[in-house]
């Protein structure tokens, strides 16, 4: 298994404060309003696979905006595999929540989530 972020970095703390730069004005953290810069959806939005972070630098040095598979992690999917030539196969993590707003009331995130995200 794959060490954890924690183990290499130390124990998560809360707060703080997160400080990125983008070339406009934030109207909205919404993605979904118009008005939102995408390049930093990352920041706040947990996606599907993202970089693995805990590479180390001299192996990756995260100069690029992509990255090959081999540098790929899981942030909502667990595991992943290909059983087929175009055909992959998701396992998401269990315990993953949506917030207790309506719609989604706190439920648990589902495959179907993903399915009416990639398709609409």
């Amino acid at each position: 298994m794959p060490p954890e972020l924690w183990d290499i970095l130390g124990t998560p703390q809360y707060g703080g404060s997160l400080t990125f730069a983008i070339n406009t004005n934030i109207a909205s953290f919404d993605p979904h309003d118009g008005t939102q810069p995408t390049q930093i959806y990352n920041e706040y939005l947990e996606q599907l696979f993202t970089t693995e972070w805990i590479i180390d630098p001299a192996i990756n040095p995260y100069h690029f905006g992509f990255w090959g598979n081999s540098y790929a992690a899981g942030w909502l999917v667990q595991t992943w595999e290909f059983t087929s030539p175009g055909t992959l196969v998701m396992h998401l993590r269990q315990g993953i929540h949506w917030q207790n707003i309506a719609p989604a009331n706190g439920r648990e995130f589902v495959a179907s989530d993903v399915v009416f995200t990639l398709t609409g």
